[in-house]
């Protein structure tokens, strides 16, 4: 059996990013259960149980989801992932983030993407983003990392209504400031 490179087990100071389990589906709704998480999401409904099953469905389905764990509580306190691997192209998304409102202004969202991100590269050269146009919050968590806006592209949502999606890429030859991570083996 071959490991799967974008699920791995990573572990910061603060924080373990280890692959979604089924189980994990109460703890993480509960995590996602606050709108204000959603306001400036294009599906700003995702806390309501029919719809967060969809989102976590397709989590569990990608192979690249991780349940964020608080080190200090072992409580999970939300979620992120790797999807759309291109090889050819040498990049790989990182997104379908949430945290809870009380990591928020913590530098946990920070200290996640840098693991992510830290990673990543070690397999491509870019790491895009997609984020909802009116997604301040996170469009600006991104550019902090230092990654740089390309376009604004239409995408559905699965209820089929349309959205303006900014894409931001970040490149390995930028580099990232050391944010001291841990890859753990499974």
């Amino acid at each position: 059996m071959t490991e799967n490179i974008w699920q791995p087990s990573l572990e910061t100071q603060n924080i373990i990013l280890r692959p979604m389990l089924e189980s994990d589906y109460e703890s993480m709704l509960l995590a996602a259960s606050d709108p204000k998480i959603w306001e400036q999401h294009p599906e700003k409904d995702r806390f309501k149980p029919e719809n967060f099953e969809r989102f976590f469905k397709s989590g569990i389905n990608s192979q690249g989801a991780f349940s964020i764990i608080d080190k200090k509580t072992s409580k999970i306190i939300g979620s992120s992932r790797f999807a759309n691997y291109d090889a050819k192209q040498s990049k790989i998304e990182v997104g379908y983030t949430f945290l809870s409102c009380d990591h928020w202004g913590t530098g946990t969202n920070k200290e996640m993407k840098n693991a992510m991100v830290n990673y990543a590269f070690k397999f491509v050269g870019k790491i895009h983003f997609y984020i909802g146009e009116l997604n301040t919050r996170s469009r600006r968590a991104v550019e902090k990392l230092g990654a740089i806006h390309l376009s604004t592209e239409t995408n559905k949502l699965h209820s089929g209504d349309a959205y303006q999606c900014c894409v931001y890429e970040l490149k390995r030859s930028i580099g990232l400031k050391p944010y001291p991570t841990n890859a753990m083996r499974q």
